[in-house]
């Protein structure tokens, strides 16, 4: 029997043959946890099928521990998961598989053994709010998850932010559980899954639904990974690592949100939900509808090469169904005397006005605290931290400069001119409810950001909400009026995502308010995302936008691997990936990054199974000769 050994060495990685003895000849399965001697230690393992004929083995399983926790189509997708991201395996089946809980098994296991299949619920009837807004696109959909034989039918679907995207969930899986077959939902946070399994809960009885999300505790995750891999429940409820969750007889996979920043795992081998659910469904054939309020470029991508299949509602319904959106024009401007020197034009406080005399207003800040960076009021060089070198920023309207990273306060005077006196340069949250509230004195100002804590919800009652993304709250009919506040700031970050970024917090914002409410974004109206949010053309952009990528040679349109480490040792990789690889362009780099350097190499989807595999065989030579460690971030969220 094969096994997998926990170790990070990339040398190590692979299949490890050790002899099973007869006391062990029934517990020792294919995807058991087993106990082995690797080397003196004492490691726990995941035993796994032997595909070539290796040295034959001479030590001995020691213990099996639990039941079968990763089933073949598990070990396969993982395996799949860390050849594409050049990782280790064990870290890839370490984050799809949650840490063992002797307790959980003692009382959900029956005589060591995972408890039998529960049969799929069948939906209970239900009036879905959404359920007249269908269109030829989506039946056809749903007529191809309804079919018989399993069939990889895999779509993107932009919602329009005036519809609620829960009727459209219980759509899609209720037309799989009717024939039989279980669902798996993705979304990027706790406070969204909960929704979901709100909705869920009204179809089908609420032990029924499993969650499996990163806030439940180790004895909670456990027990709802074993009740979803034996068949207890019919629909699972996940944030990032539920991805790889098995369920027998698995109908349908959602994705909502993929261009969410949750998704993208910051532990090696650095995977994507979308891309584990991508790989899923190509290798067991499963429908994967991947949804949400923006269309990312690389979705756009899988539906311009015919991978996904387009969902969008017609145009004319998409608008219809979204509030007004406006962006403060130069006619605007003209008309507003104080348009050069306040963060809030005369358009943007009118609508405020307007829509407190209706409910909530929403307004959205980029940054939480006070002014989280300011300069030299004289000279305008930004003020920094002379310890750490982080900016440094005002806590509160009275108070000195002070670093946010180290905690430096002492007296600040400019480098360059030698003033002491400083400026705000970005306002945060509290800064921005200070002066809604000297605005606007008669309504309480509510704040809701990670300093403050998290609003999840608040009364339909006149209010000023301010947020930072994600930080939202949703309110009981939705906000009348929301203002997007210093658009400009995020549009400008030195990032390639960063109008991608922008957009999708932008549209998150515009689907809370009602379709006839306001929108207002303080921002260049003549940016690109601008523009997408005042025409409710979310895809339109996307297309655009990957359009542009193409002609530059940025990504997806192209894959790039990311090499970080000490020079010497990225120069090495990156010649070593040359020399077995020719025909490659140069790569990008190297940039310094003050203790590593990182290099970039550029290559098309057709040479990505070279590439991984040179790299791959690089990586193993080079933890032979215990040479210095080069991170590899396949398909890096950020290249800037």
């Amino acid at each position: 029997m094969g096994v997998v050994i926990p170790s990070p060495l990339p040398q190590l990685n692979r299949v490890f043959d050790y002899l099973v003895p007869a006391k062990f000849q029934h517990r020792a399965v294919i995807g058991a946890r087993v106990r082995v001697r690797f080397h003196g230690r004492l490691l726990t393992g995941i035993a796994v099928p032997i595909e070539t004929e290796q040295h034959a083995a001479t030590a001995p399983i020691l213990d099996v521990k639990g039941p079968p926790v990763a089933p073949p189509a598990l070990l396969a997708l993982t395996r799949d998961v860390a050849v594409r991201q050049v990782g280790i395996w064990n870290d890839v089946l370490r984050a799809a598989i949650p840490p063992r809980h002797a307790r959980v098994e003692q009382t959900l296991l029956s005589a060591g053994h995972l408890p039998d299949q529960i049969p799929v619920a069948v939906p209970r009837d239900h009036v879905a709010a959404a359920s007249s807004e269908t269109w030829p696109a989506w039946e056809a959909f749903l007529a191809r998850v309804a079919a018989e034989a399993p069939q990889s039918a895999r779509a993107a679907l932009s919602v329009p932010w005036g519809w609620s995207w829960e009727p459209l969930l219980l759509d899609a899986v209720g037309v799989c559980l009717r024939q039989g077959r279980r669902a798996l939902v993705i979304v990027p946070e706790a406070r969204m899954a909960q929704t979901a399994i709100t909705a869920l809960q009204s179809i089908v009885p609420s032990t029924a639904v499993g969650r499996l999300t990163a806030d439940q505790g180790p004895e909670a995750r456990y027990r709802s990974y074993l009740r979803a891999l034996s068949g207890q429940v019919s629909v699972v409820v996940g944030t990032r690592g539920a991805a790889f969750a098995q369920l027998p007889e698995l109908g349908l996979m959602w994705l909502a949100s993929d261009g969410d920043p949750a998704f993208s795992d910051p532990q090696a081998p650095y995977w994507h939900a979308r891309e584990v659910l991508g790989l899923r469904s190509a290798a067991e054939r499963i429908p994967l509808l991947l949804a949400g309020r923006a269309r990312t470029p690389e979705v756009q991508r899988l539906v311009n090469i015919g991978w996904a299949k387009e969902l969008d509602p017609p145009r004319a319904r998409w608008r219809a169904a979204a509030p007004l959106v406006r962006a403060p024009s130069e006619w605007d401007l003209g008309r507003d005397p104080a348009a050069l020197s306040a963060r809030l034009p005369s358009l943007a406080l009118e609508t405020a006005r307007s829509a407190l005399s209706d409910g909530p207003l929403l307004v959205s800040v980029p940054r939480r605290g006070y002014v989280p960076v300011v300069a030299c009021a004289r000279c305008r060089q930004r003020a920094a931290c002379e310890v750490c070198g982080a900016a440094l920023a005002l806590t509160g309207s009275s108070r000195r400069p002070a670093c946010p990273r180290c905690g430096w306060h002492d007296a600040w005077t400019c480098s360059e001119c030698g003033s002491a006196d400083v400026r705000a340069v970005r306002f945060g949250s509290g800064r921005t409810a200070e002066e809604l509230a000297r605005a606007f004195p008669q309504v309480p100002v509510l704040r809701s950001d990670a300093e403050v804590g998290v609003l999840h919800d608040v009364p339909a009652t006149p209010a000023v909400v301010v947020a930072t993304p994600g930080a939202e709250p949703s309110v009981l009919g939705r906000f009348p009026a929301a203002l997007l506040l210093d658009g400009d700031v995020q549009l400008a970050a030195p990032r390639l995502r960063a109008p991608e970024e922008a957009l999708y917090r932008w549209c998150r914002v515009v689907s809370l308010v009602r379709p006839d409410g306001a929108v207002i974004v303080v921002a260049d109206p003549h940016a690109s995302a601008v523009q997408a949010l005042v025409r409710a053309d979310p895809t339109g952009w996307a297309v655009a936008e990957l359009a542009q990528r193409e002609a530059a040679g940025l990504p997806p349109a192209v894959r790039f691997i990311a090499l970080e480490g000490p020079a010497a040792a990225v120069a090495e990789v990156a010649q070593g990936v040359l020399g077995r690889c020719t025909g490659l362009p140069e790569p990008w780099g190297p940039v310094d990054l003050g203790d590593r350097e990182r290099l970039l190499l550029r290559l098309s989807y057709q040479r990505s199974s070279e590439v991984v595999a040179a790299l791959a065989a690089i990586q193993r030579e080079r933890g032979m000769r215990r040479a210095p460690v080069v991170i590899i971030r396949v398909d890096p969220s950020a290249i800037d």
